[in-house]
């Protein structure tokens, strides 16, 4: 091989690891900054539901865009509903701890919940703007099915990683 041709070699791997970098960090960021936002507004939820106990809220539509309905996991009802809202948001910081651990088992476990969560927003949100194709609407729909394709682009790409031997 000619010294070009090692040159051209060299430089191309290093512009494919640096894409790689720039590809998982967005994806980790819109991931963990999904996760975090949603858990303090479930935490901000629990707050609202704790002093009004017959209170009914949902944590998709937090800027009124459509009125509370029944979406599931999502709506929240009284005292019952404020620990479920607490609950979930336990769960979701867990999750983002557990999919940054070495060992596989633990790590899959939080990737299918880090997973699951945008699933589940981007779901209600799609069957909310099919039936009323408000813009808005549309536009979070969008929104939170960019969040869950980063989380699946981050899910495949650390479910394979392998710890280092020492």
């Amino acid at each position: 091989m000619s010294q070009v041709a090692a040159q051209t070699s060299t430089f191309r791997g290093v512009l494919i690891s640096i894409e790689r970098f720039v590809e998982a960090s967005i994806t980790s960021t819109v991931a963990w900054m999904f996760g975090i936002a949603s858990s303090l507004y479930l935490l901000y939820l629990f707050a609202e539901l704790w002093l009004q106990p017959t209170a009914r809220m949902t944590a998709l539509w937090p800027l009124g865009i459509a009125p509370v309905n029944d979406d599931w996991g999502l709506t929240y009802v009284g005292r019952e509903g404020a620990f479920l809202a607490l609950g979930e948001a336990v769960i979701v910081l867990v999750a983002l701890a557990l999919s940054m651990v070495m060992r596989p088992s633990f790590r899959r476990l939080g990737l299918l919940l880090c997973l699951a969560w945008p699933a589940l927003w981007a779901t209600h949100a799609v069957l909310y703007a099919s039936s009323d194709p408000d813009p808005r609407s549309i536009a979070l729909a969008g929104g939170l099915l960019f969040v869950c394709a980063c989380a699946v682009h981050r899910g495949a790409r650390l479910w394979i990683l392998k710890p280092h031997k020492r």
